[in-house]
């Protein structure tokens, strides 16, 4: 009996390791549609050119903006932080596969 429990167990964490994979797979794919398709107006951009080309900095915007920021730093390998909350993970699974 023992046995089995852990094999629905695996089971399990499998299908959720699968659920979250999808999340992120199609998550990233609607936000690269979405950021193809937007026309992105930058003004001040100088103020903050060199901050920015030394991508050593804290930027702090409002949730509802995580589409288009996200996608204008696709693959800089930076830090975000989220909550620890199912929705913060679906947010994680999408920045993740960005980079």
């Amino acid at each position: 009996m023992k046995g089995a429990g852990t094999e629905k167990m695996r089971a399990a964490a499998q299908r959720t390791g699968l659920k979250w994979w999808l999340i992120g797979f199609f998550g990233k794919g609607l936000i690269d549609l979405v950021g193809r398709t937007m026309k992105i107006r930058i003004i001040d951009f100088e103020k903050v050119k060199g901050e920015i080309s030394s991508k050593r900095f804290i930027l702090a915007f409002w949730h509802s903006r995580i589409v288009v920021v996200s996608y204008m730093f696709t693959g800089w390998d930076g830090i975000a932080l989220v909550s620890r909350s199912e929705d913060g993970e679906i947010i994680s699974q999408i920045l993740q596969r960005q980079g």
